[in-house]
């Protein structure tokens, strides 16, 4: 899925999760997600993987390459042995960060460091199993038992056209959902402003004469 959506979705998770844990627990509870902080890891995995590949496509264009000169990264992936190494490097960090394994071993070092969990790294979880189903064999599979393990799930490609209406169509339903109070008030208020403006509006000799 695209870094967006990801970040989307992971705001709508951490605010549904943080819900779910406060009504289980049979006290009041102080367990907090800190949104922007979940936001961040559930979108982590493509920005580990991906900065440096935007980031040389940029300096690229800065140096007067043509847009239809530059390869695209759909056309090195897999990385092969002669492919450009900033591309090998790509694959090599979205192997790395698209891992549950991997994600694992991070969530119990920081575990230990810290002396408490960071659930709000469980945004990188997200990420990555919502990747699993959204990209295809020809679009960046996900390695998720990397790398133990080559196996990868043929997924739908998150950026087929109908996929993507449909995704975003979601989520425009789901914040309104959410957000529906404050929509509402917002509403009335722009509403009573709108009112206002023509109550105040003074009348003019023209509209006299027409009338």
């Amino acid at each position: 899925m695209d870094l967006l959506a990801h970040g989307l979705w992971t705001a709508v998770a951490a605010r549904g999760g943080e819900r779910l844990v406060r009504r289980r627990m049979k006290r009041k509870s102080s367990f907090r997600l800190r949104t922007r902080w979940a936001v961040f890891w559930g979108m982590f995995p493509d920005l580990f993987a991906f900065s440096g590949l935007s980031a040389w496509f940029v300096l690229q264009i800065l140096r007067g390459v043509a847009l239809g000169e530059l390869p695209h990264p759909s056309d090195f992936e897999p990385a092969q042995a002669d492919t450009l190494a900033i591309f090998r490097l790509t694959n090599a960090l979205y192997q790395l960060s698209h891992s549950l394994l991997v994600f694992g071993t991070v969530f119990l070092l920081v575990l230990v460091l810290r002396q408490k969990a960071s659930w709000e790294m469980l945004g990188w979880v997200f990420h990555i199993s919502i990747d699993v189903f959204t990209h295809s064999y020809a679009k960046y599979p996900t390695p998720i038992l990397w790398p133990l393990s080559s196996w990868k799930f043929d997924g739908i490609y998150w950026g087929t056209p109908w996929f993507l209406a449909l995704n975003y169509s979601v989520l425009l339903a789901t914040y309104a959902f959410l957000y529906r109070r404050k929509l509402r008030r917002a509403a009335i208020v722009l509403g009573k402003a709108w009112a206002l403006r023509f109550r105040a509006r003074p009348v003019r000799v023209r509209d006299l004469e027409e009338r």
